[in-house]
């Protein structure tokens, strides 16, 4: 039988920790097609600027020239990020008792783009690290100098800061005790050496007591 002894205690803001690194990832750039970003870097990126812009001709006459920026492309780098999370631990207790721990941890992590490094270039020829302009929350870049292929494609070494705070926004413990019940029967003692004995006596006084009058 599962007997709760402890019931849920909630604690807020209970405790934090935090963390910094320094990350280099790959980011690959394809920016003569839709599929523009690549590499285990690409999640961290918003596209803002969908590839290569350039201004439509039908609509170029009623829109501002500063809204199509020519072959400029912006990439938007995604510096903050809120995750949660469920953490159980479960430990056994001296006294045969389970306690476990339910935690629900709320992660933020905060990112700052610091440098970039061409790995390798593809259909791009003369393009180099002047043409892409590093700023602490995007990557600006200029392919205007540039004929673009459909397989016009760059990968970048993207080295960044990361830095994590993970805080405890609540916390539930269960103490429990898994044990089983046994039927209480009712004992009967065994007679022990010396009542036997004490029995004998009685019974052989008995006896001759009973025989004496006839003599």
């Amino acid at each position: 039988m599962n007997k709760i002894i402890l019931g849920i205690v909630f604690l807020l803001h209970a405790s934090c920790s935090f963390a910094s690194m320094i990350s280099v990832q790959s980011l690959q750039v394809t920016p003569g097609k839709e599929a523009l970003l690549g590499g285990e870097l690409a999640p961290l990126f918003s596209i803002l600027d969908l590839g290569v812009l350039t201004a439509p001709s039908v609509t170029s006459g009623l829109l501002p020239d500063f809204i199509f920026p020519g072959t400029e492309t912006v990439l938007g780098f995604a510096s903050t990020s809120v995750t949660n999370s469920v953490k159980s631990i479960e430990n056994a207790n001296a006294d045969g008792t389970r306690t476990r721990t339910d935690q629900n941890i709320m992660t933020t992590e905060s990112r700052i783009l610091l440098g970039i490094e061409i790995s390798s270039l593809t259909g791009l020829d003369g393009f180099s690290i002047s043409d892409i302009e590093l700023r602490p929350g995007a990557l600006l870049f200029d392919f205007s100098g540039f004929s673009l292929l459909p397989l016009s494609e760059l990968i970048l070494s993207v080295t960044f800061s990361i830095e994590s705070f993970e805080e405890i926004i609540s916390e539930t413990s269960v103490i429990s005790n898994n044990s089983i019940t046994a039927s209480m029967s009712t004992q009967v003692d065994e007679p022990s050496s010396l009542a036997i004995i004490l029995s004998l006596i009685v019974v052989v006084l008995l006896s001759r007591f009973h025989k004496s009058p006839n003599r």
